[in-house]
């Protein structure tokens, strides 16, 4: 991958250009004093973009990583900032065949329908326990002096957001950097309060912190 890097006035903000692709990272992180977010810009299309990010942290010599959002604090994190429009559900396809039958080889399930539909949909598709949630889509009526305008956001677990509408784009990054925040707070409290370390001390090792329970919802068998 050909990579060119140009640095601007902005503070932690460059320029990269991939196979005459532009895109715009901004590596200044204002929650920690390493840059662990990064944010990537780009008006490139969907699949070169995502290409590009793939590359770069897979990459053998990366220490990037893709945030996950599990999909209860997907959901949260999106209906936060608006209405609730739409919502992309992967399935395993044996589970899947229960409700469907005849269908076995569906491979992708996707609900579109708006307010609250979407999620009542989702709640009784769940309880087969077989689904995750790849993504969700908002809508946002934005109003003012001015005009009244309408957000647009998907927004993916792995934090990829896709925006359009007529809203302007510091909306759009309103709703990135304040899902940034609250993901940053998240992990935080993980390793603040739930991880675990020891501490050497005169007469031996102290422990602080405590154990994390991860309960999930689907039996798991024995493995012989």
């Amino acid at each position: 991958m050909d990579i060119v890097i140009k640095e601007t006035e902005d503070k932690g903000l460059y320029i990269v250009y991939s196979n005459n692709s532009k895109y715009y990272v901004d590596c200044y992180d204002p929650y920690s004093k390493n840059s662990r977010f990064w944010l990537i810009h780009t008006i490139e299309k969907s699949e070169l973009a995502d290409k590009f990010i793939d590359g770069i942290i897979t990459n053998s010599m990366s220490y990037l990583d893709y945030l996950w959002m599990f999909k209860d604090k997907l959901l949260k994190l999106s209906t936060k900032h608006g209405s609730l429009r739409c919502i992309g559900v992967r399935h395993e396809n044996s589970m899947f065949s229960k409700l469907f039958k005849g269908h076995e080889y569906v491979s992708y399930l996707s609900i579109k329908a708006r307010g609250t539909l979407p999620k009542k949909i989702y709640d009784e598709l769940e309880s087969i326990n077989a689904l995750s949630i790849k993504n969700t889509s908002i809508e946002k009526i934005i109003t003012s002096d001015e005009r009244t305008t309408k957000l647009i956001e998907d927004i993916y677990r792995t934090g990829k957001f896709s925006v359009k509408g007529t809203a302007s784009i510091y909306d759009h990054i309103g709703v990135v950097n304040d899902i940034r925040e609250d993901y940053y707070n998240y992990l935080k409290l993980i390793e603040d309060e739930h991880r675990m370390y020891y501490n050497a001390e005169e007469r031996g090792l102290t422990i602080r912190g405590s154990p994390l329970l991860i309960s999930f919802k689907k039996e798991i068998h024995a493995m012989k």
